[in-house]
């Protein structure tokens, strides 16, 4: 990946990175590259978790691996990775207005 590449050496330009490896991840989704998708989004997933203040971009991520999962009928991993969506948006301090809308 030409992102990592160019990102990695950069002090504090993690958040950039993720941010390249998710939006990667949604053109593999798109293009039907279901198992790169998986490992972006993944990816995505961990460089996110290691930056404070990066829960929306974290369930952003993980509904779009869900989608990846449903869309291979993997559907005990898509409901995973949705309800750990769910369980961030419920910290977030936008929750009170999200969550009148998720049951």
């Amino acid at each position: 990946m030409e992102a990592l590449k160019i990102y990695s050496p950069i002090p504090g330009s993690a958040l950039d990175l993720a941010g390249c490896i998710m939006n990667l991840g949604n053109v593999y989704q798109q293009t039907g590259r279901f198992d790169e998708a998986e490992e972006a989004y993944g990816d995505a997933i961990g460089i996110y978790s290691s930056i404070s203040g990066t829960d929306f971009q974290q369930t952003m991520c993980r509904m779009n691996l869900g989608g990846v999962y449903s869309l291979t009928g993997q559907f005990e991993k898509a409901e995973k990775a949705y309800m750990e969506a769910i369980e961030v948006y419920r910290s977030l301090p936008e929750a009170e207005f999200i969550m009148p809308y998720v049951q």
